[in-house]
């Protein structure tokens, strides 16, 4: 047997699709799992480094402009003819497809060739793919009970955003080893998601002499392309700050310092929601203005209107997050009232709940 997962562009599509890959394989050994995905997005390089094969098509994403739209009516036309092929020569049972454009012409060739599809939805709004493909999908799996007012009726299953089994079960103490962290001291993590955050940064910069007579402990992952500027930045405030400050340009061990986490200041990607509300942590989230549909507030104002979480704009972090990590990092009371709301909306059984539903569908 074999299943097709399609999807990608950015981590937030793809890195779902393979936790899903990941657990199908650990419960049915035999069932084959494909990927089909573009050669430029972030799963060329993901999905054979999670050990998976993957297939490439062209495909292009949707435009109003002239130039842009004839390149996704081009790019589309030819990746369904070639995802038609690889569908007939493949012959699956199921089709899974995870968001992005390359999306599009996997989850319309299995409509045309009768396979059965399930889409992955991780936003509250949900893209203009997946809405566009929910009217031939047998189900949607989404992660808001928000989503379900955007997709046709009836189809929409509430699960949860699947994210790695690490991430919900390493402990605090087993994590402050890791990391040789003191258990007796505040922690506070900053990420702007795997590629960083430059405002987020700049507020950071902004905030250590702010907290230096703080004897707190401060990760903070900058991205790669931005760990040389921030480095070049922080070192010359380190030695006023009576607390530790970590610069991290990348790591894999997002288990480890979410599981030392007192406070997490961050970007509302799904993925990055789904993690802090499973593991339950307090947050302060600051939405990227630029992403699609404004889709990252709108995730953001969902975990605030639960008590989880504190919005921040883009374009006010500068000034304002200093102030907000201080207010929260001396009332112990109100993180912890936080953090439990978080848990609340979370779905650490997410995997567990699209397996039920895959198992239906085969």
């Amino acid at each position: 047997m074999r299943i097709i997962i399609t999807g990608g562009g950015t981590g937030g599509h793809i890195y779902p699709a393979i936790a899903v890959a990941q657990e199908i394989k650990k419960r049915r050994q035999n069932i084959e799992i494909i990927f089909i995905g573009t050669q430029k997005g972030i799963e060329a390089k993901a999905v054979p480094a999670a050990g998976f094969p993957i297939k490439h098509i062209n495909a292009a994403p949707m435009s109003s402009k002239p130039l842009k739209l004839l390149k996704f009516m081009f790019g589309n036309s030819t990746g369904l003819l070639q995802a038609v092929s690889i569908l007939i020569s493949q012959k699956p049972v199921l089709v899974i497809g995870s968001g992005g454009y390359v999306s599009a012409p996997v989850i319309a060739a299995a409509s045309i060739l009768g396979i059965p599809t399930i889409l992955l939805e991780q936003n509250v709004l949900p893209g203009k793919t997946n809405r566009f493909l929910s009217k031939f999908a047998q189900k949607v799996l989404i992660s808001f009970e928000e989503s379900k007012k955007y997709l046709p009726q009836g189809k929409a299953v509430l699960t949860g955003n699947p994210i790695r089994r690490e991430i919900i079960e390493r402990n605090k103490e087993e994590a402050l080893s890791r990391l040789n962290l003191s258990p007796d001291k505040f922690t506070l993590l900053i990420t702007g998601a795997s590629q960083g955050a430059r405002s987020i940064n700049e507020a950071v910069v902004k905030s250590l002499p702010v907290w230096k007579d703080r004897e707190w402990q401060i990760i903070h992952l900058v991205g790669r392309k931005n760990f040389e500027d921030v480095k070049k930045a922080t070192d010359p405030i380190l030695p006023e700050l009576k607390g530790e400050y970590r610069c991290v340009d990348y790591t894999e061990d997002m288990a480890s310092v979410y599981a030392v986490a007192d406070l997490v200041a961050a970007r509302a990607g799904a993925s990055t929601l789904a993690e802090i509300t499973a593991v339950g942590i307090a947050s302060i989230l600051i939405p990227y203005p630029y992403a699609a549909d404004n889709h990252q507030e709108k995730n953001a104002r969902c975990v605030e209107k639960c008590g989880g979480s504190i919005v921040i704009m883009d374009g006010d972090v500068r000034e304002k997050l200093a102030d907000e990590v201080m207010k929260l990092a001396q009332d112990s009371e109100k993180r912890q009232s936080m953090a439990n709301c978080s848990k609340e909306i979370g779905k650490p059984e997410a995997l567990e709940s699209i397996m039920g539903e895959i198992d239906e569908l085969l």
